[in-house]
């Protein structure tokens, strides 16, 4: 979608139709009942290594990003068949990311992991889909201030995870 706001090319996007329904139905195919976008599924997996290699079910980042890409898929392709589908699996998903919010932290986490529970640090992976406008906004707002801690921000940028991280390791 960002792609036709800024270049108006059409006649592109309206060439990606059937490449950015294959794309969509890929992405909802790896979305388990209750919305989340299963990492096992997809094959799929920003961390890799570490304590938490295998034990991610969802992540805070893909969930985003496959919101965002329905999103974008509706909104310019309104008169797709696919479109009604692809909304009401965008709004389940939405409500599905607000699993990721941690209310004691008071921020977004980081993963909901394969047994059950929540990986509840901070990481930068989270700013991401709340710049693209996924999350609760008052929730979205209080996880992009934990975000500029210093724990965080670096001056290079942002960490994976906060310093005060279990799993931090520099």
């Amino acid at each position: 979608k960002r792609f036709f706001d800024i270049t108006r090319d059409a006649a592109f996007v309206m060439a990606m139709r059937n490449p950015a329904r294959a794309a969509v139905q890929w992405l909802s195919d790896r979305v388990d009942e209750d919305g989340l976008f299963s990492i096992p599924k997809a094959g799929l997996g920003a961390v890799e290594s570490g304590p938490l290699a295998g034990k991610i079910r969802a992540e805070v980042y893909s969930q985003g990003m496959v919101i965002a890409a329905l999103r974008s898929f509706v909104a310019l392709y309104a008169d797709d068949p696919a479109a009604p589908t692809m909304r009401a699996l965008e709004a389940r998903m939405c409500g599905a990311f607000e699993a990721f919010w941690s209310e004691e932290r008071r921020h977004y986490g980081f993963a909901i992991l394969t047994d059950g529970g929540r990986m509840d640090d901070l990481s930068g992976y989270t700013a991401a889909p709340l710049s693209l406008g996924v999350g609760e906004k008052e929730r979205a707002a209080a996880t992009a201030a934990a975000l500029c801690r210093p724990q965080v921000a670096s001056d290079w940028g942002v960490r994976m995870f906060a310093v005060d991280s279990a799993i931090y390791d520099p």
